[in-house]
């Protein structure tokens, strides 16, 4: 090659390395990305609407019926509320024989919307709610605000997109269980957001430290008995349940938080294991 030439390929070369290079760096920069957006923690994006959480006392020698029925037009209840997201009977601590269900809407008039609508289906109105009231000793309604500042201490979404996980494959496996505990806070406009801020600093050390629990919903009243304050946990059975409580023990930050709401905010503080029933979408 003459000399004329070899300024012109050197040139042609660089561009050539340059372009290269150009690829390189953003394959790496693309890499860098998806690996920070793999490890971020998600944001929880705030739930719009209420949760109504409906208590049904059964009677005893009725329950066994009454679930029944409750299978039988489980179908029927989807499909004209599809806002259920949980129905649970209880298993042990406190009141037996109980029935709790678990609703989203988007405010009160949806939910006045929805009922207004189910009571116009005959098949409802006028076959399974006189049915089942006969099984009936007790109905309880309150309505609930998500705490989105614990949601987000917690690294969670809103209960509106909580999936559960698949069932044990194992028929002999424990069934899975949630843990609804509930705290009945002192009079007053501050007990309820200051019992949020203390559990938002110690629910950090408590979701690592407990490694067998899902946080589901946390949330204070606004309808029915107020300055209540609910949380819900999943647990594989509860046995997971009461090794997990031993775990947390152990943060510092979520013991310092619960002995701050003892001092400053509830009266009370009550604990039920519950079972998810078959047309629960809460499993």
């Amino acid at each position: 090659a003459s000399a004329s030439h070899i300024p012109l390929r050197l040139s042609k070369m660089l561009r050539g390395f340059k372009s290269i290079a150009n690829r390189t760096n953003a394959q790496n920069a693309l890499a860098q990305c998806m690996r920070a957006l793999s490890t971020a923690p998600s944001t929880p994006r705030a739930a719009p609407g209420i949760y109504e959480v409906r208590t049904y006392t059964l009677k005893p020698e009725g329950h066994a019926q009454y679930m029944k029925m409750v299978a039988e037009y489980g179908d029927l209840r989807t499909r004209l509320n599809p806002n259920l997201l949980g129905l649970f009977t209880t298993e042990v601590g406190g009141c037996l024989h109980q029935m709790k269900h678990i609703y989203h809407y988007e405010d009160l008039n949806h939910r006045e919307q929805v009922r207004k609508s189910m009571a116009k289906v005959k098949e409802w109105s006028q076959e399974y709610l006189p049915k089942s009231r006969e099984f009936v000793a007790h109905q309880e309604s309150m309505i609930f605000v998500e705490a989105t500042s614990c949601h987000t201490a917690a690294g969670i979404p809103s209960a509106v997109d909580f999936v559960s996980p698949p069932k044990p494959s194992d028929p002999e496996a424990p069934a899975p269980v949630y843990e609804l505990r509930t705290y009945q806070c002192k009079l007053g406009y501050d007990t309820v957001p200051k019992l949020c801020q203390y559990i938002s600093a110690g629910l950090p050390s408590k979701v690592e430290a407990d490694k067998k629990g899902q946080l589901v919903l946390y949330a204070y009243s606004d309808v029915g008995a107020l300055n209540n304050v609910i949380e819900l946990w999943r647990y594989d059975s509860t046995q997971a349940s009461l090794e997990a409580r031993k775990a947390a023990r152990a943060a510092g930050p979520w013991r310092e938080a619960v002995a701050n709401v003892a001092r400053d905010c509830a009266n009370t503080f009550t604990t039920q294991f519950l079972m998810p029933g078959s047309i629960s979408k809460w499993q």
